[in-house]
């Protein structure tokens, strides 16, 4: 039996929490010593990381530098070169309370921010600190405290260093039309790694400070019309979600009044009711894919897109053969088996543009017995399910060489089985060569056919080539001159 004071924590994979915007890397501090390189390097160097060719990294992180102190007062002169290299030594843009600040420090950092900007526009930047400057630490030394367990900035100075990462941001945005997504004022604030005279910058944060100092960061931020930027970029979720989370937090707080509460006390409590809220009943419509659907049942499920080469998939067949066509089944088996009373498959006809074919029922249809089904509307004509047999043939003589029987069993009538027994070959009124016209194009030569022949690559009299779906073309000779 587990003891009282156990905390179990529960993974639900179907559960989304948030989509991935892309990968990238951290400027510090490798962008520090090779920002002073030539501007030819530079520009290679960037490509390399931008390009779609090279490793197409997206998002980037740029380190508020906190700064020693100019003096060394109060640490060792270049004592992170015994640590991460002089690479990591930091400029700061403020040496003193109320000072000016030096914006043309941390050229080179700078330098590859801007380099990658031009080189990938869609670049996302992202602000972090991982100390404040010098003179708002108990230490002296952005390095960290004396003792390594400690917090290193001082209460008095949680608004001056507020300020001054909005004052950064503020800056690269007006002069430079840089527009960091996100702001992050701790890095890794909960360790015994960052004491005086380390090899980097570091400043230990107990998560209960961490908490104080949002809370100043916040009103500073929404004056600064940083925030702002959210709405003006149309991310209305995001904003949503930042005015979210405050509203927790303080209801959280409220509610625990009198009590003394951490963060990890308030992430843990919410996690438990977003678990609890995802799975509460409700009189809703709720959209997922298949694959969130999985250990989650429902009255009533309907599953879309049963179209053959949609679902299952054409592509993911094509790629993985064999293993493609049973992963697509066991989807199809977790998606009927989440409905507890009633399952309703739908599919329309039509024409698929990415496949430039017609669309023809699924194989997942035509494998059930009719006698199981109750259909709607008009039952599907015998032509669709030849086009599903033909699309099937297709992919089997694409990754196997033959063309497989998919009727399992032999039925003992022709309409228990979904196929109705076997058809004839999928015929097409038209061939490669043959003068057709269409009631806009004209006449014109069919050059090539889609691998279902139910759309044609036809060149007109005027030259243009156009694809063109059988449905709209006539043999040429029918219709008047």
């Amino acid at each position: 039996r587990p003891a009282e004071d156990t905390i179990a924590y529960s993974i639900h994979a179907q559960a989304t929490r948030q989509q991935m915007e892309g990968w990238g890397v951290s400027l510090c501090w490798w962008a520090n010593m090779c920002g002073k390189w030539s501007d030819e390097k530079i520009t290679q160097l960037v490509d390399w990381m931008v390009s779609p060719t090279g490793l197409n990294w997206n998002i980037f992180r740029y380190n508020i530098g906190g700064g020693d102190d100019p003096l060394n007062r109060h640490c060792d002169p270049h004592h992170m070169g015994k640590g991460k290299g002089l690479r990591a030594e930091m400029e700061g843009f403020q040496d003193e309370p109320g000072g000016p600040y030096f914006w043309e420090r941390d050229e080179a950092q700078r330098k590859i921010m801007l380099k990658i900007k031009e080189r990938r526009p869609d670049a996302i930047f992202e602000a972090f600190s991982n100390s404040a400057p010098w003179w708002m630490t108990y230490s002296g030394c952005c390095a960290g405290n004396v003792n390594a367990n400690d917090d290193n900035l001082k209460p008095e100075y949680y608004e001056a260093f507020a300020q001054y990462l909005v004052d950064v941001c503020k800056h690269y945005k007006d002069t430079y039309g840089i527009e960091f997504k996100t702001l992050e004022p701790f890095n890794e604030p909960v360790t015994p790694y960052w004491g005086a005279n380390g090899g980097q910058e570091g400043c230990h944060f107990s998560t209960a400070e961490q908490v104080k100092f949002l809370k100043v960061l916040k009103p500073i931020l929404d004056k600064s019309g940083l925030k702002k930027l959210y709405r003006e970029d149309q991310d209305e979720d995001r904003l949503e979600n930042i005015d979210e989370l405050v509203k927790s937090m303080r209801f959280y707080e409220e509610s625990h009044d009198g009590l003394e509460i951490s963060l990890s006390d308030y992430l843990q409590d919410i996690a438990l009711y977003s678990n609890a809220d995802y799975r509460k009943e409700s009189d809703t419509v709720k959209m997922m894919t298949i694959h969130q659907a999985k250990g989650l049942e429902f009255p009533h499920v309907f599953i879309t897109g049963l179209s053959e080469g949609i679902f299952p998939s054409m592509r993911t067949i094509r790629e993985y053969k064999k293993n493609g066509e049973e992963e697509e089944r066991r989807l199809m088996y977790v998606a009927v088996t989440r409905a507890e009373k009633g399952l309703y498959l739908t599919e329309s006809e039509g024409y698929n543009q990415s496949t430039r074919m017609n669309k023809y029922p699924s194989r997942f249809l035509a494998e059930i017995k009719r006698t199981l089904l109750v259909s709607e509307g008009h039952a599907v004509p015998e032509s669709l399910w030849k086009g599903t047999k033909n699309l099937i043939h297709i992919l089997d003589e694409e990754n196997y060489g033959i063309a497989r029987d998919f009727v399992s069993e032999k039925p003992e009538t022709a309409e228990a089985d979904g196929f109705a027994g076997e058809r004839d070959e999928y015929a097409s009124p038209f061939r490669i060569g043959d003068i057709v016209s269409h009631k806009i194009f004209g006449y014109g030569e069919i050059l090539s056919a889609s691998k279902d022949w139910s759309s044609f690559n036809v060149r007109f009299r005027d030259g243009s080539e156009r694809q063109i779906r059988a449905f709209f073309l006539k043999p040429g000779n029918d219709l008047p001159e």
